[in-house]
């Protein structure tokens, strides 16, 4: 919006394995809401959300309005409305804020859904406070897109520490005619700055460079970059300026591919207008809500997941996964007996085609420098038309192997998960790339 980007939104989207299915831009009207009969002169506090009152800046100091940040805007409004009712429920007001001495900055809808009187309307420091937003989904809808649908695709990626880095990876989209829109950096989080930093350790000391030229190569902080363009994922253009650019970047995600200014498509669309059509002749007050996306509807289903490598961090990922999905394991050495501790069935090396008989999952958990050799042992024509992952260190080398030796048939993710048998699973973030999906 034009109080900036909401940097919350942004660390959620690479901890979620969501995709971007539609935008929206919405236009802001902003109002100052009270208690019933309180005179304006005696406000001085507003409380709304960050972005509210930074479109309302100028307004609130004009009129000497101190503003207080809250979670939300329409939670601003109900906030006072439930103190004028003492059902405050745990929600209180900011210091020194009163129902008496305290405006929320919020829609009309949210002043006459709780009860609260509008002082001012349009209060916003522009008159053109749009806010751009985004519909998330387990599922993304680029198959749905053509060449008639306006197209955007959203991606994130991180670059090495490197004069000219950032220059010449937008020149993989500029040298093939590829509109941008938007560019923006972002710290990244300390999970994904602390795993670099862990790769460019481990790089220095299989190189036979010592620590202390960490500090050098390793600034105090990395950036995420956030690019916008104006095409779909699936045009030839694009997929060959993501190659291009997954050779010069530490991690690459494409966040989605989705129809630009507002439209619908797929499944998406057809779920919108069934619920159009559903709240013909219905008032406001009783019309059905989209509260969910069609595909949050699909129960998962069970998978059959099998692990090549069962070393610690395999077992560690078979408990995990274990009460969910039927999981298998195979192992050159004999891990029978861990196998069973963890409700996991067993197969020996020599069973290898009868291990991948009916696998959905391939998770290959392997030191790197078995990696190629493990491949190898593989019937790679049982792997197609499954999903084969890696969970070595993510970078070039892992996803360069799988694409030349895995039958093109086979979908591929590269994936760096950042927790294992001594640190905790529970809200950390899986750091992945896609490094060959069919099934989008």
């Amino acid at each position: 919006s034009l109080g900036g980007s909401i940097h919350e939104n942004y660390d959620l989207m690479l901890r979620y394995d969501l995709t971007i299915v539609a935008e929206h831009d919405f236009r802001v009207r902003h109002c100052l809401l009270t208690k019933p009969g309180l005179d304006p002169k005696e406000i001085k506090y507003a409380i709304s959300h960050p972005q509210a009152l930074s479109q309302c800046d100028n307004y609130l100091r004009s009129r000497g309005i101190v503003p207080r940040a809250t979670y939300d805007t329409a939670g601003s409004a109900k906030m006072i409305s439930k103190v004028l009712k003492g059902e405050s429920g745990g929600r209180e007001l900011p210091e020194h804020c009163t129902p008496e001495n305290t405006a929320a900055i919020a829609s009309n809808l949210a002043g006459e859904t709780f009860g609260l009187e509008c002082k001012e309307e349009g209060i916003e420091d522009d008159d053109s406070n749009f806010t751009r937003f985004l519909l998330l989904g387990r599922n993304g809808v680029v198959q749905h897109l053509n060449k008639k649908v306006p197209s955007k695709t959203s991606l994130v990626f991180t670059l090495p520490n490197s004069a000219g880095a950032l220059y010449k990876s937008l020149a993989c989209f500029s040298l093939r005619d590829i509109d941008m829109s938007k560019i923006e950096s972002r710290p990244m989080s300390a999970a994904l700055l602390n795993y670099l930093r862990f790769r460019n350790t481990v790089t220095q000391l299989r190189v036979g460079q010592t620590s202390s030229s960490f500090g050098k190569d390793m600034p105090r902080f990395r950036y995420c970059f956030y690019l916008d363009i104006l095409s779909s994922e699936l045009d030839e253009g694009v997929q060959n300026a993501l190659h291009h650019l997954r050779e010069q970047s530490d991690y690459c995600r494409v966040l989605g591919s989705y129809p630009a200014k507002s439209r619908l498509v797929g499944p998406v669309a057809d779920a919108v207008e069934a619920l159009n059509a559903a709240n013909v002749g219905k008032s406001r007050g009783t019309d059905l809500r989209l509260k969910s996306l069609p595909s949050d509807d699909e129960e998962a289903r069970q998978l059959n997941i099998g692990i090549v490598g069962y070393g610690a961090f395999g077992q560690y990922l078979s408990k995990q996964m274990a009460g969910h999905h039927n999981v298998r394991c195979v192992d050159p050495v004999d891990k029978m007996k861990q196998a069973e501790e963890n409700n996991v069935e067993y197969f020996p090396a020599f069973e290898m085609s009868k291990f991948l008989q009916g696998l959905d999952v391939v998770i290959i958990s392997v030191p790197m420098i078995e990696l190629e050799d493990t491949l190898e042992s593989l019937p790679l024509e049982k792997l197609r038309n499954k999903l084969v992952v890696e969970v070595c260190s993510l970078n070039v080398y892992p996803r360069t192997l799988l694409t030349r030796m895995l039958p093109p048939e086979a979908d591929i993710l590269c994936c760096n998960p950042m927790f294992g048998p001594d640190l905790p699973l529970d809200g950390v973030p899986v750091v992945y790339e896609k490094a060959r999906i069919r099934d989008t």
